[in-house]
């Protein structure tokens, strides 16, 4: 058994048993492993816990580990993370357009090799600047966008999950600080709808109006 260690590490597949057996590795390196079962979940365990390291699988539902890795590297840069996999196609270096620190093939990489990179991406991290902790408290300010019906949409990005999402405005909105839910990851989250009264006129005058014409020789009767 591996000496015992502060460091902890969250391990993130969809498949128990690899999470299982991963985990029992990492314990007997020494280190305290959390699980998720996909990325989604995985965020919502970072809301309470920020670990010293990240091992991902690539191929999950929900969120994939691509996805995932994307939004640990823009909200926790200062997090080492290894991506890993057991699809077909892939030698032991690190799939295109995977944002990863370390990349692990799953049945064809050996166990120590997985320790050992473990330990040095936790004894030599990174150096990327950490993000302002309260940048996901911060009040949104949503985009707007006309759709074909004629009204006009909210567009918010969720400050969790850094997905999109789209509210339709409603005359109650006007210059109001609200409250959404993310659909994917349930993220409760603030934003302020600041259109006024005054961009909604202007986009109705903005169409052609009727013109009154007059008979040659007439004048049109006072308003």
């Amino acid at each position: 058994m591996g000496a015992s260690s502060t460091y902890s590490i969250l391990v993130v597949d969809d498949d128990a048993s690899v999470s299982e057996s991963f985990s029992m590795l990492l314990n007997y390196g020494g280190y305290n492993v959390d699980t998720a079962i996909h990325g989604l979940d995985a965020i919502n365990k970072l809301r309470f816990a920020v670990p010293d390291l990240i091992l991902s699988d690539l191929d999950m539902p929900e969120m994939s580990g691509s996805e995932f890795l994307s939004v640990v590297r823009h909200r926790f840069p200062q997090i080492p993370v290894i991506a890993m996999t057991g699809m077909a196609g892939y030698d032991n270096h690190r799939p295109d357009g995977v944002i990863a620190d370390g990349f692990y093939r799953k049945g064809r990489s050996r166990p120590d090799e997985l320790l050992l990179m473990a330990a040095h991406l936790i004894r030599t991290p990174p150096g990327r600047p950490i993000n302002d902790v309260e940048e996901a408290d911060a009040l949104q300010q949503p985009r707007y966008q006309d759709v074909p019906n004629g009204s006009t949409s909210m567009l918010l990005t969720c400050p969790d999950c850094l997905r999109d999402l789209s509210i339709e405005l409603v005359d109650r909105n006007w210059s109001e600080l609200l409250e959404t839910q993310c659909p994917s990851c349930m993220t409760m989250f603030r934003y302020e709808c600041g259109i006024s009264l005054a961009r909604i006129l202007e986009k109705h005058s903005a169409a052609p109006q009727p013109v009154s014409v007059s008979p040659i020789g007439t004048a049109n009767p006072p308003l």
